[in-house]
């Protein structure tokens, strides 16, 4: 009988412990299948971030076969997506030994960055491109193959090319035309400075509209990389927020400490994610305001939060002369009337106007404090006022002041007290037309030699129509 008894028992525990373990693979079936949806969830959003770049997106096998690609790559090429997967790369170069110099260049690197070929569309048309790669491998570090990524730069390459024509063609009709003028008796000697007068400006002017070009392509270049961060950016924020609620699932496996910290160390995350976004998106809106600058085309009026474009140029003039001089240091007096609200402007050129005088007060706050030494603090006030329909900015800084003689050529072009080399004479002057004639608008300057120097902008909030404008004002 006791034989009898402890059988009994033995069984019942054995019943319990297997209860216990067909519970436990029941919760661990669940746990997997939340983490199988929550990885096609987040697969599907690699894939629609892979689908939606504008660059084409590629991976090939070591030998060349496109084995994935996004649709920017039939577009670029002029295939259909079904053509182009199982086709081997080689067969778009255009000069097949770039194919095999690229090969060696990412097998000895690891990775390449804007290797620059020559691709060809089905159609036979040639485009001129940058490929940037990495190498993929394996699990026993063998070369499975590569991934990369491939932007259209032909256009910008004609543009280039045209620009040097341009210049050469420039060049040699100044030359042709200097000879000319060369063997004529001394009347001509004016004309001859005149041309020469409008060579410089001719030079400034594609000095210029080389610098719009280089601002294009460095805004294009930072772009597609802030456009990454600002994306995953948003998308760790949706990461954060199923963590949490995974977390709050399995609450009762954590100590009420431990789970506290997890939810601390969350919301730091989520904050730091926050300044992330809040500031990509600033960057975004300097770099949209960089291409609007580089496509020496008429902007268009907008209304316009004047404090908060103000603010941004402020702390991107101060950033500036900061990368030319990190001695560079100014105490910085702000007050942002808030009934200003929207102003109806053109944001990147009233920005320009704001840029220049900026750089002027800097510059002349700096060059006071290395001649004065740390017994003078350089100081920049910035106000604006709302004055009913109108809306006033002042900016004043306590440099050396314009000195009379000066102030009478301050709008004038080409016209500047900095030493060779240190500016073009153009700020001020295209500051000018930028207020006066664009914007129906008044600028004008207060200043006491050796105290300060204070630069007033009054700006309609609402800009009348060409046919409605005034005529030009005055001189005084």
């Amino acid at each position: 009988m006791p034989d009898t008894v402890r059988t009994t028992g033995q069984h019942s525990r054995e019943l319990t412990t297997l209860r216990q373990r067909l519970t436990a693979l029941e919760s661990a079936a669940a746990e997997r299948h939340q983490a199988e949806v929550a990885l096609r969830e987040s697969e599907a959003k690699y894939r629609a971030l892979f689908e939606e770049s504008r660059d084409a997106i590629h991976i090939t096998s070591r030998e060349g076969t496109i084995l994935e690609a996004n649709q920017a790559l039939p577009d670029l090429l002029g295939y259909m997506r079904t053509e182009v997967i199982g086709l081997n790369a080689l067969q778009t170069y255009a000069n097949p030994a770039d194919r095999f110099r690229f090969q060696q260049e990412i097998e000895r690197q690891g990775a390449v960055r804007d290797y620059e070929v020559k691709l060809r569309k089905k159609d036979g048309t040639v485009l001129d491109c940058l490929m940037s790669a990495m190498v993929r491998r394996g699990p026993d570090g063998g070369i499975l193959g590569y991934h990369g990524i491939i932007r259209d730069i032909t256009e910008q390459k004609r543009t280039h090319q045209l620009l040097l024509d341009y210049s050469h063609t420039l060049e040699r009709r100044v030359e042709e035309r200097t000879r000319e003028l060369q063997g004529k008796n001394a009347q001509a000697e004016d004309t001859l400075r005149q041309l020469r007068e409008a060579q410089n400006q001719l030079l400034v002017q594609q000095k210029l509209a080389s610098l719009g070009a280089l601002t294009a392509g460095i805004a294009h270049e930072m772009r597609n990389p802030l456009n990454f961060v600002n994306n995953f950016a948003d998308l760790s924020l949706e990461l954060i927020q199923e963590l949490r609620e995974v977390l709050a699932w399995h609450r009762q496996f954590f100590e009420a400490s431990t789970f506290a910290d997890l939810e601390d160390i969350l919301f730091s995350f989520e904050q730091n994610l926050q300044k992330i976004i809040e500031h990509g998106k600033r960057a975004d809106r300097i770099v949209h305001g960089m291409l609007q600058h580089s496509r020496g085309q008429p902007g268009v009026r907008e209304p316009t939060e004047l404090n908060t474009v103000l603010a941004e140029y402020i702390n991107l003039a101060y950033h500036g002369m900061r990368a030319q001089d990190a001695s560079f240091n100014v105490s910085m007096d702000t007050s942002y009337d808030p009934s200003v609200g929207l102003v109806d402007v053109i944001p990147q050129d009233i920005g320009r106007v704001f840029l220049n005088i900026l750089n002027n007060a800097y510059y002349a706050v700096h060059t006071k404090h290395k001649a004065l030494g740390e017994g003078f603090r350089p100081t920049l006030s910035v106000r604006t006022t709302n004055l009913g329909d109108r809306v006033e900015v002042r900016i004043r800084d306590n440099g050396d002041g314009i000195a009379p003689e000066v102030r009478t050529h301050l709008f004038q072009p080409f016209f500047t007290t900095k030493p060779a080399g240190a500016g073009t004479g153009l700020g001020l002057s295209m500051s000018h037309d930028i207020v006066v004639q664009e914007h129906q608008g008044t600028i004008s300057v207060d200043t006491e030699v050796g105290q300060y120097a204070e630069f007033i902008i009054t700006l309609s909030k609402q800009v009348p129509s060409l046919s409605e404008a005034p005529g030009p004002p005055s001189a005084r």
